[in-house]
């Protein structure tokens, strides 16, 4: 089901529907930090599920700025490492914010990756273009059981 009475990119719209149709929910959708790295947001169990059986091309990040800002620069979700949140956060400023707000918010984006981290991550990113191949999202659904 989609969580959320958002557009759905037309590139994203097989993999959506094929979710649906077999009861995934999905959340968010898109492109990752205005770069061509296609992402769906789907919820944690059927992540789980899918976790260690991605096709080539696939990874998880939790659905969290720091994560998509680092995979949209070629690098691993910092999340994913076990390291120190308040560490990471401690110099960043997200985009948008001034350094006082940053600064002002930065225990409560720490709550926000402490809570995430409590499930896996369940933001599915494409690395491999924008053409999602069919039978990536065969695989996908026979592994969560479609």
């Amino acid at each position: 089901m989609l969580k959320f009475p958002l557009p759905i990119l037309p590139k994203l719209q097989p993999l959506t529907d094929a979710l649906t149709t077999h009861n995934v929910d999905v959340y968010l959708s898109g492109y990752l930090c205005d770069s061509r790295l296609l992402f769906i947001d789907i919820a944690w169990e059927t992540a789980e599920k899918l976790q260690s059986q991605l096709p080539q091309g696939w990874t998880f990040i939790y659905a969290y700025f720091v994560s998509s800002e680092a995979v949209a620069h070629g690098e691993s979700d910092p999340l994913l490492g076990g390291v120190d949140i308040a560490s990471v956060l401690e110099n960043y400023c997200p985009k948008g914010l001034s350094r006082a707000e940053a600064d002002a918010s930065r225990e409560s984006l720490i709550q926000q990756a402490e809570y995430l981290l409590q499930f896996p991550p369940s933001r599915l990113v494409y690395l491999q273009g924008n053409e999602i191949p069919k039978q990536d999202i065969e695989t996908m659904i026979q592994v969560i059981g479609g």
